[in-house]
Formats: structure tokens, C-alpha cells, sequence
């Protein structure tokens, strides 16, 4: 069984001059975070490597990644990391280049918070359900909003694990009191609601292109009965943890892979009332607001397998792995 994972420093991604990159050489399994000091030189070290260790012997092929300066020259700090690097530079110039640091011209065009918090919640998939019965379970409350977004609902659902939404009704619930089978993954084409409330402090770029989409805040029943379409957002249980997130700064956003226990339904079969029995670890890509953190819900994805690099393409304004 695999018990540790070394860390180090490498001159190529086979392990060529390889030394440690952090403390002790390597961290524990059950560590989410390896940290490489701040100020570590890293020569002619070219990617990070890591390797899977038990007591028995150490992994011959590690798991590498490429250093790569993703942010720029003069602009690593991500607090003050900006919508629009080009206005930033702009404004630098016109203030003489001396008068102005990069990091207080993106501070003064778009000020960000460098303790902004990641809205964990992750957009699952849309479900029926008859929620006026046994389905919310025991402790579940619901809101009504002032307005349509999942934004709004997240906030509502503070201190609880997962959050669903129909229209403006919102409904906050504990996972392991659901009776999940009565609950049904259907087609997301059946969420078919637009959401109403999008708020472009939170996303500038985005707002009206969210705007414009269905599927994140619940539909209608077509038969008009008691079973109607949710909108569903479960609380993400893990980061990857040897892989980097993404700045992208034409979207204002921060892209993650996260790891989600998500129910999938049972349709009321007795074996998946539970949850334990009804759910499934699936891999999502998350992306959240640079500004704020809240969840930019229309661009989750399910992935069937965990990706190890985001990294943006800022030349064609897309994410790559």
C-alpha cells in the first residue's frame, strides 16, 4: 500500500538531478497540499515530480509536471490579479513605468481580495423529486429567494451539504438524511428554467452569457404534479491534490479539479435509499469566481477521470491540460 508521496525538483520529467522540494522529501498519504518553500531556487530544475512510496519501494515513473510562469512577469501575487491584463499594463504605461508596480495597477483597475474563499458547491446534475414527502430529509429548510441563481441558493445553504433549486425556491439538505431514492437523474434538457439573478460583481464578462442559459435553476413539471425538476449542487469533498488550478483572467476566473460523493438516484429502489448505496465519487471540473469565489456554476463539468494540469491558453482564451 502506498503510505507516503515524495516530492522533488527535476531537470526532466524522468528524474534527471532530482532533489527534494520540500521538508523531509515528501508528505504523507492523506496530505491535500505539498508546499515547495517560497524562494526555492529552482536552477536548472525544469518540472516537479512526485512518487508514489510504500515500505516496500518507491514508484520507478513518477507522476510529473512541467514549472511553467503562468501569471507573467511583476504579476504572481493573486490578489491583485485582474480581469483585463491589458488595461493593467496600459494603465502603467500611461503613469510612467517607475510610478506604478503591475500588482497596484491591477490592485486599483479590479481590487481582489487575496483571502477570497472558493464556493465549494458544484453543480451535480438536475433530479425529480416529490420534495413535500420524506426526500429533503429531517433537517432540510427551505427559501424562498429574492431572485433565480444558484449563487443565491449557495449562500442560503450555509452549514449544509447539498443545495437545491426551482425557479426561486430553494432547498438546503443534509446527504446522509435523504432518501435518495427518491430521487431521479433525468436529462438535464429538464431543468429547463433561466436564472434570473446572476450578479456581475461576481462575474462581468459572464453575466449576460449566464443569463442566457437554461438548466441551473430547476423547470416545470409537464404534468404539472407534485414530481417536478431540481437543479442539484453538492458540496466538493476534495481538491486534486498533485494537480494546479488555473487563473483565467479573461474570464475572471479560478478553474480546479475537484473530487464530489455524488448521489445518482435510486427511483426508489430499497438497496439505494442510502446514501453510502447510492452514490458515486466522480471528478468535476470547478471554476469560481476570481472576485468573489462564488461558484461560476454554468461551467462545471463531470470528467471521467481526474486531469493533473489546468493551465490557460491565454493566445487562443482557453483552458488546456
Amino acid at each position: 500500500l502506498v503510505d507516503r508521496y515524495a516530492v522533488s525538483l527535476a531537470e526532466d520529467a524522468e528524474g534527471l538531478g532530482r532533489v527534494a522540494a520540500v521538508a523531509g522529501g515528501g508528505v504523507n498519504v492523506g496530505t491535500n497540499q505539498a508546499t515547495i518553500p517560497p524562494g526555492t531556487a529552482t536552477g536548472s530544475h525544469t518540472h516537479v515530480l512526485v512518487y508514489l512510496e510504500s515500505s516496500l519501494a518507491e514508484q520507478s515513473t513518477p507522476l510529473s509536471f512541467a514549472l511553467r510562469d503562468v501569471y507573467g512577469p511583476g504579476a504572481r501575487d493573486l490578489g491583485h490579479v485582474g480581469l483585463d491584463g491589458d488595461a493593467a499594463r496600459r494603465l502603467q504605461e500611461e503613469d510612467g513605468a517607475d510610478a506604478v508596480a503591475p500588482a497596484e495597477a491591477f490592485r486599483r483597475l479590479s481590487p481582489v481580495s487575496s483571502a477570497v474563499t472558493v464556493d465549494t458547491f458544484t453543480f451535480v446534475g438536475c433530479y425529480m423529486a416529490d420534495v413535500s414527502g420524506a426526500a429533503p430529509g429531517a433537517s432540510a429548510t427551505t427559501t424562498e429567494l429574492a431572485g433565480s441563481s444558484p449563487s443565491l441558493c449557495a449562500q442560503a445553504c450555509t452549514g449544509f451539504e447539498v443545495a437545491a433549486l426551482q425557479n426561486r425556491t430553494c432547498l438546503c439538505m443534509q446527504a446522509p438524511e435523504m432518501d435518495i431514492g427518491a430521487w431521479d437523474l433525468v436529462l438535464d434538457e429538464q431543468c429547463n428554467t433561466p436564472c434570473d439573478a446572476w450578479d456581475a460583481s461576481d462575474f462581468p464578462v459572464l453575466v449576460d452569457y449566464f443569463a442566457s442559459l437554461d438548466g441551473f435553476c430547476g423547470g416545470d413539471d409537464p404534468d404539472g404534479g407534485a414530481i417536478s425538476p431540481w437543479s442539484v449542487f453538492e458540496r466538493y469533498d476534495a481538491v486534486m491534490a498533485v494537480g494546479q488550478g488555473a487563473v483565467d483572467r479573461t474570464r475572471g476566473l479560478w478553474w480546479q479539479v475537484v473530487l464530489v460523493q455524488a448521489f445518482t438516484g435510486g427511483g426508489g429502489t430499497s438497496e439505494q435509499t442510502e446514501y453510502a448505496n447510492a452514490s458515486a465519487w466522480q471528478w468535476h471540473i470547478h471554476a469560481s469566481s476570481l472576485l468573489t469565489g462564488v461558484s461560476a456554476v454554468p461551467l462545471h463539468r463531470l470528467v471521467d477521470q481526474p486531469l493533473g494540469v489546468l493551465v490557460e491558453d491565454e493566445a487562443d482564451e482557453r483552458l488546456v491540460n
